[in-house]
């Protein structure tokens, strides 16, 4: 259950930063739909002191990413950042 938890977090970490129409030209007539679905590995989600997620660890394809948790701050919306770790890639095998 935790996993699942955490898996879903990770998954809406990545989807926050998205506006609605950053995918629309894979499924339209103009571009590719995706060549295949995968899910995140090993992910570590990191609390602050409020127990809010900030930080989430994860592989994707072999590869760890970090990503911070994007959401507002009295009203003004933030982005998350997204960043690609490659001397952590071991971790990912």
């Amino acid at each position: 259950m935790k996993s699942k938890i955490i898996a879903g977090v990770a998954f809406l970490i990545l989807l926050a930063g998205c506006n609605p129409g950053a995918t629309d030209d894979r499924q339209g007539g103009n571009g590719k739909t995706p060549d295949g679905y995968g899910d995140m590995t090993k992910v570590i989600v990191w609390r602050n002191a409020d127990s809010v997620p900030n930080l989430a660890f994860f592989c994707a394809g072999g590869h760890k990413f970090v990503s911070t948790l994007s959401g507002g701050d009295n009203g003004v919306n933030k982005a998350s950042n997204f960043m690609r770790l490659p001397e952590e890639d071991d971790d990912c095998k």
